[in-house]
């Protein structure tokens, strides 16, 4: 199988916003399909994914498309329940978009979960009534303030 890679995130299916948002921030968009685009094909020599056989490759509940990238990032759910980001990484040599699908969402899909928990964050305090705040600080790190909204 090419270079696929998966990250467990705290996803329900109720945080489908907090992922557009993701997206939207990093410069691409969440589409309805049930496959995600990678390198297709199990050729051996990588693992496969824990939790996953080859044949779980590449299915998911949604995909998230980047403009000029075929590579897509997957949010899947395992068999066990629990919400993956899946995708392929291959395409160090520039035949395949993994290099460019991992500039976008980072190395181990970084930047997607960061902006992710980041998106799911600030919608819980606002559901909450909070007036929210955020600043990106020096060190990449977002700091986000919560404070009760005037009655």
């Amino acid at each position: 199988m090419s270079h696929v890679i998966t990250q467990e995130i705290q996803y329900t299916a109720g945080d489908r916003t907090a992922m557009e948002a993701a997206a939207r921030e990093l410069g691409g968009a969440v589409i309805d399909k049930k496959t995600y685009e990678w390198y297709g094909q199990s050729v051996g020599g990588y693992p496969i994914p824990t939790g996953m056989t080859a044949e779980q490759i590449g299915r998911c509940e949604f995909a998230i498309k980047f403009p000029g990238i075929r590579y897509e990032v997957g949010i899947c759910k395992r068999a066990d329940g629990a919400y993956v980001l899946g995708f392929d990484f291959y395409g160090s040599d520039g035949r395949h978009d993994g290099l460019k699908l991992k500039e976008k969402v980072g190395d181990n899909l970084n930047k997607l979960r960061q902006a992710f928990s980041k998106h799911k964050t600030l919608l819980a305090l606002r559901r909450q009534g909070f007036t929210v705040r955020q600043a990106q600080q020096t060190d990449g790190k977002i700091r986000i303030t919560a404070l009760p909204r005037h009655q």
